[in-house]
């Protein structure tokens, strides 16, 4: 039984970042018709990988937004940083869906376009990290890893929401249709999600806020100074998942369809079905964290996905649509525990005065550098190397998060990973 005020605590993170990860995720859903309409080339690849690259754009300003709903998380309040996070997602997002395309303004579209994914990216960069900080630090009953899980499972759900929707869309309407008018709907529901949104956290209970520094520094500069390595270590255990996740569940719905020979609709209904099975394994691994202790279900997870990659891709690659199915659900088994617990584990590297910058700017640099650019990377790879070359891509990462987490259990940081706080790395 999940305790009544964890119950509270999981509707909030769950529902505010269904509505917020839905703004962010639609746009990869969408990104071959926008490359279109907005990245003109007599070359669909060019047109997709310029659509792509507008899409790690986002991902840019994550650091910056992280730094900054951080401070604000540690020095006001968990809750001010999410209330604000919210709002700066909707709006951008709305303002997508009436942009004029390169054919009515020239290249002021894409301009546009790429100032309003960088403000989506600000806001996304205090999103997560927030709710995560925000749900085990008011967890009860030693449910912690698995009370913070299901803030994942909200940007899960959002970035569901936004393949169905997509799904639906693609279905029903032409593909004439679809370019004309029909990918702007799900982005003008923005307007929606930013009220509700906002409404669902201005309600969110209140947190103690941490004391202020006598001396006044910002707690980033003292994240930065005295925590460098586990700053670092943050970094690199947010690789695996950030590139696993992206390139796993956004950026497959187009590989099935141009590299595998999938209907695109049938590929967005193949997404769906496993992004359900990823949530189910996200909470599964927060369980089991809270059991067995988180640092032993990462490695698990990392170790599987490095023995198991290439084989999924090879499923995933076949043209039989049950193949694909069943390559991609084994994939959201497989990295669904890592992508349930990392983040509690990355937040847990820092003590609570400074734990929102420390976390925000860490985990945003990792997904600026490696999670947006991970669909271009990857179609790259599978355009110059091969069609199973972005499992090759998908194992670095899990090695990466191995040595990552290996490092902070050499660092000391360990000895704690499963209660309270982990210790700051040795100077």
């Amino acid at each position: 039984m999940v305790p009544d005020k964890n119950l509270k605590i999981i509707l909030i993170g769950l529902v505010g970042n269904m509505l917020e990860w839905y703004d962010f995720a639609v746009y990869g859903y969408f990104a071959t018709i926008i490359g279109t309409l907005f990245f003109p080339s007599s070359s669909p690849s060019a047109s997709l990988l310029m659509s792509f690259s507008a899409f790690a754009v986002g991902f840019v300003s994550r650091p910056i937004g992280g730094a900054i709903f951080g401070h604000l998380g540690d020095r006001l309040g968990r809750k001010t940083a999410l209330v604000w996070s919210t709002l700066l997602m909707a709006i951008p997002c709305t303002l997508v869906g009436l942009l004029p395309t390169w054919e009515t303004i020239g290249v002021a579209a894409p301009v546009l376009l790429v100032l309003l994914r960088l403000l989506q990216g600000a806001s996304v960069g205090g999103e997560l990290t927030g709710s995560v900080t925000y749900m085990f630090e008011r967890a009860s009953g030693g449910r912690e890893a698995s009370t913070s899980s299901w803030t994942i499972v909200g940007a899960i759900s959002g970035i569901l929401l936004g393949s169905a929707v997509a799904a639906v869309f693609t279905a029903l309407l032409s593909t004439e249709q679809l370019a004309a008018w029909g990918w702007r709907i799900p982005f003008l529901l923005g307007a929606v999600v930013g009220i509700a949104g906002y409404l669902l956290r201005r309600h969110m209970p209140d947190e103690v806020v941490s004391p202020r520094d006598p001396q006044r520094r910002s707690p980033i500069v003292i994240a930065v100074r005295d925590h460098w390595q586990m700053m670092l270590a943050g970094v690199g255990l947010a690789i695996m998942a950030a590139i696993n996740f992206y390139m796993a569940f956004v950026y497959l719905t187009t590989y099935m369809a141009r590299v595998a020979g999938i209907d695109q609709a049938l590929s967005l209904e193949i997404n769906t079905i496993s992004m359900v099975v990823l949530a189910v394994a996200v909470v599964a691994g927060g369980r089991l964290a809270d059991r067995f202790g988180a640092r032993r279900v990462l490695m698990a997870s990392a170790a599987a996905l490095f023995v198991a990659a290439y084989p999924l891709f090879w499923l995933i690659d076949h043209p039989d649509p049950d193949y694909a199915l069943a390559g991609q659900i084994c994939l959201a088994i497989v990295v669904g525990p890592y992508t349930g617990v990392y983040a509690f584990y990355i937040g847990k590297l820092f003590p609570p005065e400074i734990r929102m910058s420390g976390f925000s700017v860490s985990f945003n640099v990792s997904y600026a550098i490696f999670g947006g650019t991970a669909p271009m990377i990857a179609q790259l790879l599978a355009d110059d190397v091969g069609p199973h070359a972005p499992a090759l891509y998908a194992m670095a990462a899990a090695a990466t998060g191995m040595t990552a987490l290996a490092f902070t259990m050499r660092a000391g940081a360990a000895e704690n990973a499963d209660q309270g706080v982990l210790k700051p790395a040795v100077s």
